[in-house]
């Protein structure tokens, strides 16, 4: 695996993107179904050189690491009459197509967002009044919280009580009624320290209904962690 690089030309200088300049970077998608080794439809190559040729035309030197290509793959630019075995460079600095669909696409799939179930009733216990030690949070730059949500094993809108998210006396997330279904607790506190021990209290826990309350209840903190 090491840097390669391979020539862009362009027979009139006007079909070369603007963005196309020394030192800048582009997206190369591959044709047909080929993915890198990581998943990816494209890689990233950087312009080494762009020269303006006597003839009128554009030679663009593009640096590439082959270190994720598939084995055996070749990379070809299209000539004008043939298909390679990429299509033409695309612009890949801040604000292009190409960087902003690999942004939205990233947010849907960042290995930075967190989910941390805690169970705190069983799927065979009613919900009643108590207090809960949850685990301490072991990420070293503090996790952000964006939601944080309880839900039941059994649903039962006749059940209603106070949750609330704790650290020492300081309440982090509050939810007050029913639990007819998953519900979202309202966040006051949103970053939370390496090592700090929440503790989630259930309070004034009522049923109409005797002896039927909620079954199961499951507390969920959903975040990320917070940027360094």
């Amino acid at each position: 695996m090491a840097l390669q690089i391979i020539t862009k030309h362009y027979a009139n200088p006007c079909d070369k993107p603007d963005c196309i300049c020394e030192d800048a970077e582009v997206a190369l998608f591959f044709r047909g179904e080929t993915l890198t080794t990581d998943g990816k439809a494209f890689f990233v190559g950087t312009i080494s050189t762009v020269t303006a040729l006597t003839t009128g035309g554009v030679d663009v030197v593009i640096a590439y690491d082959d270190a994720t290509l598939p084995a055996e793959f070749t990379v070809i630019l299209d000539d004008g009459l043939d298909l390679g075995t990429v299509c033409d460079p695309d612009c890949y600095s801040e604000g292009s197509w190409v960087w902003k669909t690999s942004k939205m696409i990233g947010a849907g799939q960042n290995p930075a967002i967190i989910s941390r179930p805690h169970v705190i009733y069983l799927n065979t216990q009613h919900v009643a009044n108590n207090v809960f030690d949850l685990p301490r949070i072991p990420f070293s730059q503090g996790m952000r919280l964006t939601s944080v949500k309880i839900t039941c094993n059994r649903y039962d809108a006749n059940t209603t009580l106070v949750a609330k998210l704790k650290l020492g006396s300081t309440v982090i997330a509050q939810f007050t009624g029913s639990l007819a279904q998953m519900r979202a607790m309202t966040i006051s506190v949103t970053d939370l320290v390496a090592d700090v021990k929440p503790t989630l209290h259930i309070e004034s826990v009522a049923s109409t209904i005797y002896d039927d309350s909620s079954l199961g209840l499951v507390l969920e903190l959903i975040g990320i962690l917070i940027p360094e």
